[in-house]
This record gives C-alpha cells, structure tokens and sequence, in this order.
C-alpha cells in the first residue's frame, strides 16, 4: 500500500510491513478506457480474465468494433475476424498505431486486415458508446461487442507517494535504479534512460537486467528496443527507437523500413521475418550510417 523509503518498510493491505534492504517496484501498467461517455461498456485486454471475456462474446457473425488501431487492437480484430466475427477497427490517426511507424507499415497492415475480412476505418473517434451500440458523432453502429486498446498508463502511485522521480513511468538509470538508493524499478513502469517500452519483450530482459544490478553483478549494455506484433498470420518487428526520423528506406524487396535521422540509422521494421531479428538489434546498435546498409542488407 506504501513505501517508507527512509525506514525501509512497505506496508501491506492487512497492516503489516515487510521490511527490506532493496527494493523492486514492478508494478506494470493498467489499460486506459476511452474517455467517452459509456466507456464502461467496453472490453480491455490485460488479464487472462479480460481475454475469456472477450471470448465469450467471439461468437461467429458478431458484431465486433475495437476502438484503437494500436498493436492491441490490431492484433484484437484479426483474432476476432478468424473467429467470424465482423469486425471494424476505429482509428483516430490517418495510419495505424497512432501514425508513429509512419505510412508504409500502416499500409502494409491495413491490406493484411482488409484480406482477414476487417473493416477499417482511419481518422475517426468514437464519441459515446452504449451496451449494443457505439457513436461516431451521429453515426451509429452497432455493436454485439466492443474492445478498447487505447493504450495504458504506467502504475506510478507508489512511487509518487514515496517520493521517487516520475516521468512518465519511473525514472530509472541504466541499471533501474530511481532516485532513492536501494530502489529499483522494472518493467512497463519504468523509464530507461528517457525511454519507457511498452512490451512483454522489454519486460522480460529489464527484469533479468535489475536482478543483476541489485545482486551487484555487471549488467550489460540495455540491447535496441523490440516489439512486435502478431495478427492475421503476418508478422511486424520493429528493432530501434524513431519517435522521429529524417527518411525512410525500403530495403530487401519491401520487407525492411529502414528510418534514418541525420544519416544513421535508428530503427528498422521488418515485415514478414524478412531478416533476423538479433541480426537487425546488433544492426542498429552500432547506430551505422546510411551507406552500410547496402553492405549489410
């Protein structure tokens, strides 16, 4: 329930305390809710309870809307679409995943969705949902179910309360260690090195980097960035960090994304497992410049 950073307790929800040398705040992220009226109607995916729940209701022929065309929704609808259900996927961005992989990996997807049997409408907002319906303005559609995946939000109210440095997550340096010495933090809470990365696979090697790190043992360099996404029987990897970019590069016959800032290159999307994935990491940390990617590619 707290943190007593000074005296070193965390109190429990029973009025006990455990008291401790180092601690770990590994306290994830919880799904957002559309911030719409009837909000409340729709379905998150978190949880293996949240994941029954949406099975429950995959009949074939359903009437299916999932509000968000992030990796959740994306992934959501195709999965929903294979089941029978008709799906239509509501995206506020003129591209898929909030625009920030840019318009080709949107394209490539939106074709892979449209071939699933998902409709797919971008540049629109729901603006209220009901128990069998879903507004956009005055349209309406209507909705046997609807899934939201707009994204989540780090759970910082632990370490707020204890005084630690947030940001968007838990500030944290290389080795998870926030701003009061003997705490640490992994996982979607944390923010590495200005950086907070949304995703099992992040999670997982945080979490064996800071079991070094409070051991004493050397943690090695933070590896590029991974995330990928499964929908439809296609696969997308994206390998590097690019909130921004100078140019993209199409390389490999259209099944690599190259985005290049000042020269170098610092993010690539792979469509397909057109290259390895390690491969493509071991690329791009060595930030190389634009005229080694014929060489290498």
């Amino acid at each position: 329930m707290s943190l007593d950073v000074e005296a070193r307790r965390a109190w429990l929800s029973d009025g006990s305390a455990v008291r401790f040398g180092q601690c770990l705040l590994a306290t994830g992220a919880a799904p957002r809710r559309p911030p719409i009226p009837g909000a409340e109607h729709a379905l998150l995916l978190r949880t293996v309870e949240d994941a029954a729940a949406i099975r429950a209701r995959a009949a074939a022929g359903a009437r299916a809307v999932i509000v968000g065309g992030g990796f959740i929704g994306v992934e959501v609808g195709a999965s929903l679409a294979a089941v029978g259900a008709r799906v239509t996927v509501l995206e506020m961005a003129s591209s898929l995943w909030g625009g920030v992989l840019g318009e080709e990996p949107s394209r490539w997807a939106a074709e892979r969705l449209v071939e699933a049997g998902v409709t797919l409408r971008l540049g629109v907002a729901a603006t209220r949902i009901d128990a069998d319906a879903i507004w956009l303005g005055g349209e309406r559609l209507a909705a046997d179910l609807v899934v939201a995946g707009v994204g989540v939000t780090p759970r910082v109210e632990l370490a707020v309360a204890a005084g630690l440095a947030v940001d968007d997550g838990i500030v944290v340096d290389p080795g998870y260690a926030t701003s009061a010495p003997g705490i640490f933090a992994a996982g979607d809470v944390a923010r590495v090195s200005g950086r907070r990365v949304e995703h099992w696979h992040a999670a997982r090697e945080s979490g064996e980097a800071v079991a070094r790190a409070m051991l004493g043992e050397p943690v090695a360099a933070r590896r590029a960035p991974w995330v990928y996404s499964e929908f439809g029987g296609h696969l997308l990897d994206v390998v590097g960090w690019a909130p921004s970019w100078d140019e993209m590069r199409s390389l490999r016959d259209g099944g690599v994304l190259a985005y290049l800032v000042e020269g170098r290159v610092v993010q690539l999307a792979i469509f397909d497992s057109a290259m390895p994935v390690e491969a493509a990491r071991a690329f791009v940390e060595g930030l190389p410049a634009a005229a080694e990617l014929g060489e290498w590619l």
